[in-house]
């Protein structure tokens, strides 16, 4: 039941950088819930990178944009004659 406590709207969660804890006394789960903590870490960490390029994605094409802005004034001359 923990274990579908801690692992329900994962994505989300960890979008949100909610603390994640994972506490149990059953040692059969001691491996998985090892391996699952790295995966919250991996994902955590992807997310941060879809964010980050997004980000700097966002940002080129801002500079872009104002580029073909000035473009476009510089040409509008031309285009009226």
């Amino acid at each position: 039941m923990r274990l579908t406590q801690v692992t329900t709207d994962l994505p989300r969660r960890i979008i949100a950088q909610e603390d994640i804890i994972i506490n149990n006394n059953i040692n059969e789960l001691d491996s998985r819930t090892h391996n699952f903590k790295s995966m919250i870490v991996a994902l955590h960490q992807m997310f941060q990178e879809i964010k980050n390029t997004n980000k700097k994605l966002e940002a080129r094409v801002e500079i872009r944009t104002q580029e073909l802005s000035v473009i476009n004034e510089e040409l509008a001359p031309e285009v009226v004659k």
